[in-house]
Formats: C-alpha cells, sequence, structure tokens
C-alpha cells in the first residue's frame, strides 16, 4: 500500500456469525436493512468516498492490539512503541502530517484531517458495537420520524404541544444523524479519518442541533404552564405565528452558538497532533489537541453555555413550580393526575438531557476524564435520541390512541 508499510489482500474468507443454516436468513435480513440505513445517510452528510471505503471494508477487522484503556496523558507515538495503535492507524498520522499545509510565518504546520480514536480499540468489541449502535440509530431514526409522521397525518393532533414536539423529533433525527453514521463507520474502517472541514462542520451542525434542542425544551415548559395555568387563555396565547416564532428562536439562538464556537475553531492551530481520542469531532477534545491559546475559547464555552443553560433551565423550573401551584389548587385527585400526567413525557425528558449536559460541561475540572467524556457524549447523542419518541409516545395517551387508530385503519381497510 502506497505510504505505509501494510500489504493489501485482495480477497477475504469470512467464517460468518454462526453456522446454523436456518439463521442465515434472518441475519440476512436484518444486517442487510441496518447497512443500507446506515450507508444512505452516511453517504449523504459525509460524502460518498468514506462510504465507498465503508462498503469495501465492512467486514475487515482492526488490527489494534488488545488494551483495557486508552491513556489520554500518553502520546500517541509512545503509544504505538507499546503496541497500543495499529501500525495502519499510525501510518495514517504519518500521511496527515506529510499533508500538512506550511503555516505563513514560521516553520510549524496546520494539519488537514484529524483520526478519530474512537470508542475503544479492543477487536472483540468492535463487531458488538457496531450491531449495538446500528440497532439503536435505527430505532432512533424510526422513533423520530414515525412521531413526526404521525403528528402530522392526526389532525387531532395539529396543537401547539404536539407542533413542539414534532420538531423535538426532528432535531433529535437530524443531531443523531451528525455523529451516529460516521462513528458506525469509523468502527468498521482501519482509517479513521475525518478531513478538518468535515471535523468543523460536524461539530458546527451537532452544536446547532443540541443548542436548538435546549430553548425547545424550554418552549414546550412554557407551553404546559400556559395550557394549565390559563387554559381559558391558551388558543388566546399560543396561536400558530406565536409557536412559530418560538421554534424560529430556538433555531435562532441554535446558529448563534453555533456560530461563536465553530469560528472559535477557525482561529485555531493543530500543528503537533492529528488524534482526537474521541468518537466525533466535539469541543473539548479539539480544543486540548491545539497548540494555540484558548483561553478565548474557554471563556466563550464558559459564558454561552452558562448564559444559555442558566437561562433556559430557569424557565422550565419557574413554569414547573407555577404549573405545581396551579395542580394543587385542583380540589380533585383526578384532576391533579390528569393535569401531572400532561408533563411527565416532558419533565422525563428535560431531566435526562439536562442531567447530562450538566455533568458533561459544568463538573469540576479536576474529575475531567476523556473516557467519562466518551461514555456521557453516547448518552446524549445515541440515547437520549432514542428514548425520547419512547417517553413521549409510551406515557402519552393521545400519542398511542393515534398510533392504534393508524394501525386498525392499515390492517382493516380494504
Amino acid at each position: 500500500m502506497a505510504g505505509g508499510n501494510c500489504t493489501e489482500v485482495t480477497e477475504f474468507i469470512l467464517t460468518g456469525l454462526t453456522d446454523y443454516p436456518e439463521m442465515q436468513v434472518p441475519l440476512f435480513a436484518v444486517f442487510l436493512v441496518i447497512y443500507v440505513i446506515t450507508l444512505a445517510v452516511h453517504s449523504t452528510i459525509y460524502g460518498l468516498e468514506t462510504a465507498r471505503e465503508c462498503f469495501v471494508t465492512i467486514f475487515k477487522i482492526s488490527k489494534f492490539v488488545l488494551v483495557p484503556y486508552w491513556n489520554e496523558n500518553t502520546t500517541f507515538r509512545k503509544a504505538s512503541q507499546n503496541g497500543i495503535v495499529s501500525k495502519c492507524l499510525l501510518d495514517d498520522q504519518k500521511a496527515a502530517k506529510n499533508q500538512a499545509k506550511p503555516m505563513a510565518g514560521n516553520n510549524d504546520t496546520t494539519v488537514t484531517r484529524f483520526i478519530l480514536i474512537g470508542l475503544t480499540v479492543r477487536p472483540e468489541l468492535q463487531v458488538l458495537l457496531f450491531v449495538v449502535f446500528s440497532l439503536s440509530y435505527f430505532i432512533t431514526l424510526l422513533g423520530n420520524l414515525g412521531m413526526i409522521l404521525v403528528i402530522q397525518i392526526n389532525p387531532q393532533l395539529h396543537t401547539p404541544m404536539y407542533f413542539f414536539l414534532s420538531n423535538l423529533s426532528f432535531l433529535d433525527a437530524c443531531y443523531s444523524s451528525t455523529i451516529v453514521p460516521n462513528m458506525l463507520v469509523n468502527i468498521l474502517v482501519e482509517r479513521k479519518a475525518i478531513s478538518y472541514s468535515g471535523c468543523i462542520m460536524q461539530y458546527g451542525f451537532f452544536a446547532v442541533f443540541a443548542t436548538t434542542e435546549i430553548f425547545l425544551l424550554a418552549t414546550m415548559a412554557y407551553d404546559r404552564y400556559v395550557a394549565i395555568c390559563n387554559p381559558l387563555l391558551y388558543t388566546v396565547t399560543m396561536t400558530k405565528k406565536v409557536c412559530l416564532l418560538l421554534v424560529i428562536g430556538s433555531y435562532f439562538w441554535g446558529f448563534v452558538n453555533s456560530l461563536i464556537h465553530t469560528s472559535g475553531l477557525l482561529r485555531l492551530s493543530f500543528c503537533d497532533s492529528n488524534i482526537i481520542n474521541h468518537f466525533f469531532c466535539d469541543l473539548t477534545p479539539l480544543l486540548k489537541l491545539s497548540c494555540s491559546n484558548i483561553h478565548m475559547n474557554v471563556m466563550l464555552v464558559f459564558v454561552f453555555g452558562s448564559l444559555f443553560e442558566i437561562s433556559t433551565f430557569l424557565i422550565i423550573i419557574v413554569s414547573y413550580i407555577l404549573i405545581i401551584i396551579a395542580v394543587l389548587r385542583i380540589r380533585s385527585a383526578e384532576g391533579r393526575r390528569k393535569a401531572f400526567s400532561t408533563c411527565a413525557s416532558h419533565l422525563t425528558a428535560v431531566a435526562i438531557f439536562h442531567g447530562t449536559i450538566l455533568f458533561m460541561y459544568f463538573r469540576p475540572s479536576s474529575s475531567y476524564s476523556l473516557d467519562t467524556d466518551k461514555m456521557a457524549s453516547v448518552f446524549y447523542t445515541v440515547v437520549i435520541p432514542m428514548l425520547n419518541p419512547l417517553i413521549y409516545s409510551l406515557r402519552n395517551k393521545e400519542v398511542k390512541c393515534a398510533v392504534r387508530k393508524m394501525i386498525e385503519r392499515k390492517m382493516f381497510t380494504p
């Protein structure tokens, strides 16, 4: 292979997952559906070249040597000498450095692509992780797109609450699709590289969707406050125009936050290592990798992160305090139960999402660990987008009723 000491074979003999012939057709069907969805979404977001590489090397086993953990304080050179990182990955880093562009005015070079370490370098976990995350991503797309479809085709769900819920499902599908397809491909391929521009774009889109979701959850809390505390004025207050403006405002602040941090990243230089100890281009590992002064970037993260988190969290807290006061004034137990049930799904989603964000970005720096950071990132990029449609469908009688009617209509309509 040009540019490295690895030799590229032209043919493999695969033993497969099982020797039982009765399992072949079901396994083929399951993995074909998962792979087609992954490849289609990935080719749309990241380009056809990496998708082609995924197709060619779909069952290649990574040449990583067994290690229990990746030591984030160990340099890449030392790790490779100890056998932690595969020789092919070392060749990838060398090739990236050979393609580096000189910086004007000095002898330093800037990297043109990054190499993502991923969740683990243990080869026995690669197939398992691919299957688990593929199924999670399939459920995420099915649940969120299905929620949007159910809301759109059922007139009784054309209310402000479900308008916001359909936007929440759209955001979950989008920011999961920004991360997971590339992660799935990197689990399979040896060359876990992403271009500099692709890395910046990935973080930029992720910041847009994640920040928008923070504001949208606050908007949904305000909607529940108006519905419970001022039911007679609900239709007058939450008009279509107001709902649309609230959603547009959420996206506006998402784009503002993304623009601030991506602009900050573009002014940084990456002239030493190009190895990102993460499974996607998150802000924190990129800042740790930079050889520039990151004081301004850290301040921007603290100022805008605190501003957005505190403001939206206060809206949610104040809304629910007023909701609780209003509900406690209801005399009948059935009325109180019904009022609380309309908020249960949203409160669950808020607790999971904001709890993860607070743990990720507002814990003491002394307790920071990239391994912990990666596990928390899996939670809010994979688990939360998968759970949200389940939370809102399983705990919502109107959604369950609408789904039941759709199924009955399909089954009994000739």
